[in-house]
């Protein structure tokens, strides 16, 4: 007797093995489960023609919804990218990195175009912020070394705090002096060599000095510049390695008998306070 319970025992076993097994090969031979599993597979990286084609195959499933969502998505996030790829901003690409679901492709491409944006930004703007903010982007960045190394290199400066009213004070005694065609002046307050002043690039002091005189005291022998903003002291970097101060401030520039015009200006001041770089640039809409 308890062999046939056995048998009986093995023989519901087996019955309900294959009917486990039949259940199974029937449902997923359905489109319910062919449709849900090639959803599946569309993850984060996929594209137009793979949603058509479940969205054709299998167009009575439960997923259909599903799948033209993610079609949908796909196709905003396609319209963003064209649009900020042809004037790109940095805030425009921060918007795009926080949009739902991003998918990876532009994910990559927004990470591949801030790399650019920020770094140039750093270059241009050389202030310890500048850099830093690059160096937020984090370590997959392609100047991430860099941008370390010259944070690294300005912590060996004394804080800005420490030189902020001289500097300040500089800053206004160089303008009043350009302004007024003080060139012995404006050159005294100069490195041997500057960088960068307004539009002439490497020069020495005696190249200052013919700039001055015959280019831009030519025309316009007086200007009056009107600082219009708290000058900002920020650790900068002056060259590869060659580290200072940069003093940044927003102002008003006349001259007598013609409008005036609104201006930022970053000049950059080496250790021993001395003036290697010069820009100003105009600024419009405020911006």
């Amino acid at each position: 007797m308890k062999r046939n319970l056995s048998l009986s025992i093995i023989a519901t076993v087996v019955v309900l093995l294959f009917v486990g097994l039949i259940g199974s090969y029937i449902y997923t031979n359905t489109d319910e489960y062919k449709a849900k599993a090639l959803y599946n597979e569309l993850g984060n990286d996929y594209t137009i023609g793979q949603c058509d084609s479940i969205l054709k195959t299998f167009p009575n499933t439960e997923c259909v919804e599903l799948v033209k969502e993610k079609k949908r998505s796909l196709l905003r996030q396609k319209g963003m990218w064209h649009a900020i790829s042809k004037r790109p901003t940095i805030e425009a690409l921060m918007q795009l990195k926080n949009t739902p679901n991003l998918l990876k492709r532009y994910a990559i491409l927004a990470d591949e175009k801030l790399d650019s944006l920020v770094w140039v930004e750093a270059q241009k703007g050389k202030t310890q912020k500048h850099y830093e903010e690059y160096f937020a982007l984090g370590k997959m960045t392609r100047y991430h070394n860099e941008a370390f190394r010259v944070l690294q290199a300005m912590q060996n400066l004394p804080s800005p705090e420490a030189v902020q009213e001289q500097i300040q004070v500089s800053v206004k005694d160089f303008y009043n002096n350009l302004g007024n065609t003080q060139t012995s002046k404006v050159v005294e307050a100069c490195a041997d060599t500057v960088k960068l002043f307004l539009h002439r690039g490497n020069i020495d002091k005696i190249q200052l000095t013919d700039y001055l005189n015959k280019t831009y005291y030519k025309k316009v022998k007086k200007r009056i510049f009107t600082i219009t903003s708290d000058i900002a002291i920020h650790k900068a970097r002056l060259a590869d390695d060659s580290y200072g101060y940069a003093a940044v401030c927003t102002m008003d520039e006349e001259i007598p008998g013609k409008r005036g015009r609104k201006s930022k200006s970053l000049i950059l001041f080496n250790t021993d306070r001395k003036i290697v770089y010069v820009k100003i640039n105009r600024v419009f809409n405020g911006r």
